[in-house]
């Protein structure tokens, strides 16, 4: 579908045919480098095309995308990139002092490319646009299931650590469970993906994700981007840098979001005031291709669900209890079908074990240890 929407920010817009051929030319510049399989690349920008170009250079050359929190200053920063052996990295001109200060302290760092977001290039750092357009596209290259996939903790439960899971394994996850979300038939493997994409979009039915959270957090990558990517839809972005609720419901109307991606109430209820103002002045925005909405990552309150749906009469409220490592449950709450907040149904591979291993059976009373299965990580890197 190469000249429908990829990537939708604002007033940008990049089709397929120029995402694909975008990230195969840095894919190229990435080689150039001496960088190939199992190279990490470090994304040290705000959520933006180059972001998800990025991501997609390293996969076609089979290396290793790693998501770098912005708001990480020099000690911060260089411990991940250290920690991670980045060989490359590719960020915002305006968070650019903090490589320069680090540059020297990362004797693995092959490649660092700067996207200008201010107007003003940092000096000592090639231009993104620039190595892009003195590049040939990549040869397409056959690649293993068995090839890292790593996102790195937000540093939550300690230090950040890099989550490794195997791609194909993980894509499979998405192949499996996303059709539901947008009430498709399952598609059956990989190779029947690109079919599903063109049919999408001949019945007018691409699947169209925001999201709301930024793209180095795990849930805003792999439901706002990763997952509709690999259906041909389009990954929307918003044109704020922090959250905005009227970015977020105009975007919403304008281009037709069927699937959004929250975080819990830290996002819900300043949408749901918003939303409570514009109806005091008749200026609702028309929100009705809002299907599903997705939260992870924190409290999402049965009350705030409730006065969310009287906006969003037809929406599905999927609330997801996981991490980095994993999900192990999840709740939906639909118009006159209310839930209790922080409880969960938890996934068939989802069980309990008491400190001798015996599986403890719910209601029973027992305490017990909670064992995720289904797709999990292979380990920290």
């Amino acid at each position: 579908v190469p000249e429908r929407d990829a990537i939708v920010q604002g007033d940008r817009r990049v089709q397929w045919g120029d995402y694909d051929n975008r990230s195969a030319r840095l894919a190229q510049v990435l080689l150039d480098a001496g960088l190939g399989p199992d190279s990490k690349v470090g994304m040290f920008m705000y959520n933006c095309p180059e972001y998800a170009e990025t991501q997609f250079a390293a996969l076609k050359i089979r290396a290793v995308p790693v998501n770098v929190n912005y708001r990480y200053l020099d000690d911060e920063l260089h411990y991940l990139l250290e920690n991670a052996d980045a060989e490359a990295i590719v960020f915002h001109s305006s968070l650019g002092d903090r490589i320069a200060r680090i540059r020297d302290r990362l004797p693995k760092l092959r490649l660092a490319l700067q996207v200008v977001d201010d107007g003003t290039p940092i000096d000592g750092f090639d231009l993104y646009e620039d190595a892009l357009a003195a590049a040939t596209p990549a040869a397409r290259i056959t690649r293993d299931e068995g090839d890292t996939y790593m996102l790195y903790t937000g540093g939550t439960t300690g230090m950040p650590k890099g989550v490794m899971y195997e791609i194909g394994n993980f894509c499979g996850q998405f192949l499996l469970t996303f059709p539901s979300m947008f009430g498709i038939d399952n598609i059956d493997g990989p190779d029947a993906a690109a079919a599903k994409a063109q049919q999408l979009w001949a019945d007018g039915t691409p699947m169209v994700a925001m999201s709301g959270p930024p793209l180095m957090h795990g849930t805003g990558v792999w439901i706002g981007l990763m997952a509709p990517h690999l259906f041909g839809g389009t990954s929307v972005l918003s044109a704020q840098r922090s959250f905005d609720a009227d970015d977020i419901v105009s975007t919403i109307e304008r281009e037709g979001v069927r699937l959004l991606v929250i975080v819990g109430d830290a996002f819900a209820k300043p949408l749901l005031r918003r939303l409570d103002e514009m109806s005091a002045t008749g200026t609702v925005p028309d929100m009705s291709s809002l299907g599903v909405v997705i939260s992870s990552g924190a409290m999402f309150s049965t009350e705030t669900k409730n006065e969310l749906l009287e906006y969003w009469p037809t929406t599905a409220l999927v609330d997801v209890l996981g991490s980095t490592e994993g999900s192990m449950g999840m709740s939906i709450t639909m118009k006159g079908m209310e839930g209790s907040t922080g409880k969960f149904g938890s996934q068939p591979t989802t069980k309990v074990f008491d400190d001798d291993d015996n599986e403890v059976e719910p209601g029973s009373g027992k305490v017990g240890m909670v064992a995720a299965g289904g797709v999990i990580p292979l380990g920290y890197y």
